[in-house]
């Protein structure tokens, strides 16, 4: 009887290896070994992937320098796009050509993009490193588990040669792979660790060109005011010079009215 049960679990095992678990949209879930062998991989493109907008600042900063010199824009009307771009608003200066519009209508999304994902680093640095620690305590875990599966494919007599082979094989690499992913993942961790500090740097400079085409800081996005709010001032504004105007006429009335009483 316990025969009996033993090999209704094993062809039991082997089908839901065959069938792969069902990870993800039907594909086949990874082996332990596979797993492992993605570890280092997985984690050195997430770091390259927060770490992109420190290594993008030199590129980034060179394109904001040099872009009013080449679309031939003023000052002001350079700093008012900046201002509204980092509010992840678009505003092309009066009278700017279809051209000119285009290429500011890149760089405004680039740019929104840019300091949104710098300002970001230092948290995702945080995720990265708590993920590495995470990742270092479960490659011991997967050693196990690789030599789990390989025994359940050695003790399994519809298992193929080659099956048994492949599990044999990997079951021996197991100790040798873990040690290499250990040591590269330990690599990852001490560089993900420094992007926090990088990213400080990266910004400092990044508020230097900001600062190069007259915005101090980044609450300048924040306050710029709207089109709407433009227009109010403006308005006000014309307002008051209307009421200085008619004053003036007034006084100038009253003047010229004491005069011809007194004539």
């Amino acid at each position: 009887m316990r025969l009996h049960t033993l090999i209704i679990t094993l062809l039991t095992s082997l089908a839901l290896i065959a069938c792969g678990g069902q990870g993800g949209k039907g594909g086949k879930a990874p082996s332990a070994y596979q797993e492992l062998s993605s570890v280092s991989e997985t984690l050195q493109n997430k770091l390259n992937e927060t770490a992109a907008p420190i290594t993008n600042t030199d590129a980034m900063i060179t394109r904001f320098s040099e872009l009013p010199k080449t679309l031939k824009l003023s000052a002001d009307d350079y700093k008012e796009f900046v201002i509204y771009a980092l509010r992840g608003e678009f505003k092309a200066p009066e009278g700017a050509s279809a051209e000119v519009t285009k290429e500011l209508t890149t760089f405004s999304k680039d740019l929104k993009a840019y300091k949104d994902s710098l300002m970001a680093t230092p948290d995702n640095a945080q995720v990265l490193v708590a993920e590495i620690a995470s990742s270092l305590v479960k490659v011991p875990t997967l050693v196990t588990k690789i030599e789990g599966e390989a025994q359940m494919v050695k003790a399994n007599p519809l298992a193929s040669k080659a099956e048994k082979a492949k599990a044999s094989k990997q079951s021996s690499e197991a100790k040798a792979l873990a040690d290499k992913t250990t040591n590269d993942v330990k690599t990852i961790q001490e560089e993900a660790k420094t992007l926090p500090g990088n990213a400080k740097d990266a910004v400092a400079k990044f508020m230097s060109a900001l600062k190069s085409v007259g915005i101090d800081n980044l609450d300048a996005a924040k306050s710029a005011p709207t089109d709407t709010v433009k227009g109010a001032v403006k308005d006000a504004k014309e307002a008051g010079e209307q009421v200085v105007e008619t004053a003036k006429d007034s006084a100038e009335a009253s003047v010229e009215a004491a005069k011809s009483a007194a004539e």
